[in-house]
């Protein structure tokens, strides 16, 4: 049973860091044009 809790956190700790990536990396994304357009005005 422990062996099944464990993996559980392992699976739920890797989600977590997933998202925490995904979210960095889309607001990344939305911030790079708004520093183009201000590096153009």
């Amino acid at each position: 049973m422990s062996d099944l809790k464990e993996q559980g956190a392992m699976i739920i700790d890797l989600l977590i860091t997933y998202r925490i990536t995904m979210c960095r990396f889309v607001s990344s994304l939305a911030v790079l044009p708004a520093q183009r357009l201000v590096l153009q005005l």
